[in-house]
């Protein structure tokens, strides 16, 4: 018997590939609001709002999709599906970082409300923080595909050289929701980094597409673009690689992929 997926953001860049990993599931797209949950076996919510400078300022609508969203979807699994087996919310490592946003706050509230109604509902719930995820359906506001577009297309764009993220491959991600959704009530109530544990400088992924693309980046150079912006960005992904897990995919692997994929 098929297992039942409920997977919200199913369309996004994680959950589109989430989706294609699991040809033999039976998968249930969540709707926007979440306020109906069919009975599931796993659930696994990748939908969000706010994590980009744009969005910067739509403070209700941060809060409503990363917090009250979820609420109403763990609610609804309570009552609608109290059988489920496993419950993957998605956090961010940006949680970690000294300074916050509005986005990074909802996702720590999320994550306090999310193991409190764990504990004390007996969900089976565990909690994703990815780092900076690259791949195939990466925003195109984001530095890489920007990099690869003004690289391809000659497009000017504004640059700093010297901030740094932990990059983990899209593939990698799929790779432990997957594990986790199946290593329930091991890994219930606990919270999960995705990461390279290795930080990346821009200026380092600027060589890496110039030399994949064979072309260089027609650049801005600027001061300072975010106030958040981290210098030595790591994530440490050691309870992960406990688990089990481990990365298939370089972020040179992770760029190509992408620039093999540009335009589709």
């Amino acid at each position: 018997m098929k297992e039942k997926y409920l997977i919200t953001g199913s369309r996004g860049s994680i959950g589109s590939k989430l989706v294609d990993a699991l040809p033999d599931a039976d998968i249930i797209r969540g709707d926007r609001l979440c306020e109906f949950v069919p009975k599931v076996d796993h659930v696994v919510d990748l939908a969000a709002y706010g994590n980009t400078s744009g969005h910067a300022g739509e403070i209700y609508e941060i809060y409503r999709a990363n917090v009250l969203r979820p609420i109403s979807l763990l609610t609804a699994i309570r009552r609608n599906s109290p059988d489920c087996k496993s419950i993957v919310l998605t956090s961010s490592s940006s949680v970690l970082l000294e300074q916050q946003t509005h986005y990074s706050l909802s996702k720590k509230v999320l994550e306090a409300l999310a193991l409190k109604m764990a504990d004390e509902f007996k969900l089976p719930i565990v909690i994703i923080r990815p780092a900076t995820v690259t791949g195939p359906g990466e925003d195109l506001r984001r530095l890489i595909p920007k990099l690869i577009d003004s690289c391809l297309n000659g497009t000017e764009m504004p640059f700093v050289a010297e901030p740094t993220h932990d990059y983990v491959d899209v593939r990698d991600v799929v790779d432990a929701i997957l594990m986790l959704s199946h290593r329930s009530p091991e890994v219930t109530g606990r919270v999960f980094n995705l990461s390279s544990n290795k930080s990346t400088s821009n200026q380092e992924v600027l060589e890496i597409v110039e030399k994949l693309t064979g072309k260089k980046a027609n650049l801005k150079m600027v001061g300072q673009m975010r106030a958040y912006d981290n210098k030595n960005w790591v994530v440490d992904n050691s309870e992960m690689l406990k688990l089990g897990w481990s990365l298939r995919y370089s972020l040179e692997d992770s760029v190509r992929n992408m620039i093999e994929n540009y335009g589709h």
